[in-house]
């Protein structure tokens, strides 16, 4: 289940997101505390955050964006699953229920981008089986980024993943 990002349940996903995102430390300060501050205070469905929880425990953590300009894209946006929560399928669960969320939007693609550095193959793997194709390389913030995007609906063979252990939880 994804549970909204609200001024309630703030504290819950900042630790949460200490714990995926250690290294996110900018000159505005710990950046997924950043956006999820901003997302709370603009109100914008499409500019939202989401603790994912089995049952009552957080697993990990998601959320989508609109670019600055007003284009009509959705962004991936601090996604990750709790290291000790990871290769049990929950990663492809949660981005499966943002993928639907962002769906019904009426958005024909969803964006992401992904650091270009050591600790980062796994993820970019899991975006490629994911059904996420590489569109580039590039620079954000000063740092090496690979950019990826996938076509919504979501392919029909990768929707239908399911992991037993879970449930569809977060339908």
């Amino acid at each position: 289940m994804l549970q909204q990002i609200t001024s309630e349940n703030l504290a819950r996903a900042i630790e949460t997101a200490w714990q995926i995102f250690p290294g996110e430390i900018h000159a505005e300060g710990f950046w997924p505390e950043v956006a999820y501050k901003m997302a709370i205070e603009e109100n914008n469905p499409r500019f939202a955050y989401y603790l994912a929880l089995d049952r009552e425990s957080v697993v990990g953590i998601t959320g989508h964006y609109p670019p600055a300009g007003g284009k009509p894209q959705i962004w991936l946006g601090w996604f990750g699953v709790l290291p000790n929560k990871r290769r049990k399928g929950y990663g492809s669960e949660i981005l499966k229920a943002t993928c639907n969320i962002v769906a019904a939007f009426g958005v024909s693609e969803l964006n992401l981008y992904s650091r270009d550095q050591d600790e980062e193959p796994a993820a970019h793997q899991f975006f490629l089986r994911c059904g996420f194709e590489q569109t580039g390389r590039g620079e954000v913030d000063g740092d090496p980024v690979l950019y990826f995007k996938t076509k919504l609906p979501l392919a029909a063979a990768w929707v239908n993943l399911t992991m037993p252990a879970l449930g569809n939880s977060f339908r």
